[in-house]
C-alpha cells in the first residue's frame, strides 16, 4: 500500500477515481462511465482503473461484453484508504 499512497500523491486522476468509489461505495460501473464522472479522458481512466484492481482497491467484474469496476469490499483495505485521505484531507 505504500506505494499505492505514493502514486496518489503525485497522481490527480488517480485521486479522482479513488475518490468517487470511496464517496459512492455501492457504485458498480465502467471505465466509459466512470471517466464521464471523473470528467477525464476514458484511456487514461482506464489505467488508473486497472490499476486499482490490480492492487485490489477494487474489484474488476467482466462480463460477455462489459468490464466494470467495484469498490473492494475488503474491510481492511476499505479502512486503510479511509485513513489516508482523510489525513492527507484530500478532497
Amino acid at each position: 500500500m505504500k506505494l499505492f499512497f505514493e502514486k496518489i500523491d503525485r497522481d490527480p486522476i488517480l485521486r479522482k477515481v479513488v475518490f468517487f468509489y470511496y464517496n459512492n461505495p455501492g457504485s458498480v460501473d465502467t471505465a466509459d462511465n466512470i471517466a464521464q464522472w471523473v470528467e477525464e479522458e476514458e484511456e487514461i481512466v482506464v489505467e488508473k482503473l486497472e490499476y486499482l484492481a490490480k492492487i485490489n482497491i477494487l474489484n474488476k467484474d467482466k462480463s460477455y461484453a462489459t468490464i466494470a469496476y467495484s469498490y473492494t469490499q475488503n474491510r481492511e483495505i476499505i479502512s486503510i484508504v479511509k485513513n489516508f485521505l482523510e489525513e492527507q484531507n484530500y478532497d
